[in-house]
């Protein structure tokens, strides 16, 4: 199961994820999901040893 976070971004960094995720036909609450996933396994990553 999933579990939802809320989260505030700054406007700039909030427009840059939305034109980001256009530019990629994508919508910015997925790419926003992809890169907090990706950021809190490289650091699991980093801190294990690749055990993820």
């Amino acid at each position: 199961m999933a579990k939802r976070f809320y989260i505030s971004l700054p406007d700039g960094l909030a427009e840059y994820l939305e034109d980001w995720a256009a530019k990629e036909g994508n919508k910015p609450t997925t790419l926003a999901a992809f890169l907090v996933e990706r950021a809190i396994r490289d650091k699991m990553d980093s801190e294990q040893g690749g055990k993820v």
